[in-house]
């Protein structure tokens, strides 16, 4: 996949994705548990991808700077951001009790 050998802050999200993958079969997870980590992943790099295309998009229209591009890849980033905001706190509403009652 292009966006994977081309973006480091995918293979970031795709690393985070892994961990939370692994802790998610480590720990007992309920049906719904596992569905909103799935989406949420998805979510972050679904979001990734877009900025990506997005970013490229418009470095192909303005090679040259042009506020209008500044702000487009920054509210870009800021949906990235946003998702990786959510997927955080989902990951600690779910893995934070059952890592609590293991080390509890």
């Amino acid at each position: 996949m292009f966006v994977f050998r081309e973006e480091r802050n995918f293979k970031i999200h795709v690393t985070i994705a892994l961990v939370a993958i692994v802790m998610s079969i480590l720990l007992p997870l309920t049906l719904i548990e596992w569905l909103f980590i799935c989406s949420v992943i998805f979510l972050v790099l679904v979001a990734e991808v877009l900025n990506s295309a997005l970013e490229a998009l418009v470095d192909y229209i303005f090679p040259e700077y042009h506020p209008v591009a500044g702000k487009v890849k920054d509210m870009s980033a800021g949906a990235v951001l946003l998702s990786s905001i959510f997927a955080f706190i989902v990951g600690v509403m779910i893995f934070f009790p059952k890592l609590l009652a293991i080390f509890s």
